[in-house]
This record gives structure tokens, C-alpha cells and sequence, in this order.
């Protein structure tokens, strides 16, 4: 029988897959945020290269 605060190796080892899956997680998106990012400062770029001498500069 566990006592109060005692804790099984089955929710370490939990407990260790689930930080590395969330690590990866994190990873992924940060890779994709700085490609979207990218993305749209290409397309705004190119809308404010089409904008110059219009007068909506």
C-alpha cells in the first residue's frame, strides 16, 4: 500500500514521457510560428513595395 507522498516508478516514468512529448510539442510550433512569421513579412513587404507612389504610403 503507497503512503501519503509516496510515489511509484510508473509515474515517474508518466511523468517523464509526458515532459518530453510537451518538449517536442513546444519545438514544433516554435519552428512553424518563425516560418509563418516569415511569411508574412514577405507578403507585407510586397503590399508596401506595390503601395509606393500611390499616396497610401
Amino acid at each position: 500500500m503507497l503512503k501519503k507522498g509516496e510515489l511509484t516508478i510508473r509515474y515517474i516514468i508518466i511523468l517523464a514521457l509526458a515532459v518530453m512529448v510537451l518538449v517536442v510539442v513546444v519545438i514544433v510550433f516554435r519552428n512553424q510560428i518563425g516560418v509563418f512569421i516569415e511569411k508574412i513579412q514577405g507578403i507585407m513587404g510586397s503590399i508596401f513595395s506595390g503601395l509606393e507612389g500611390t499616396g497610401y504610403e
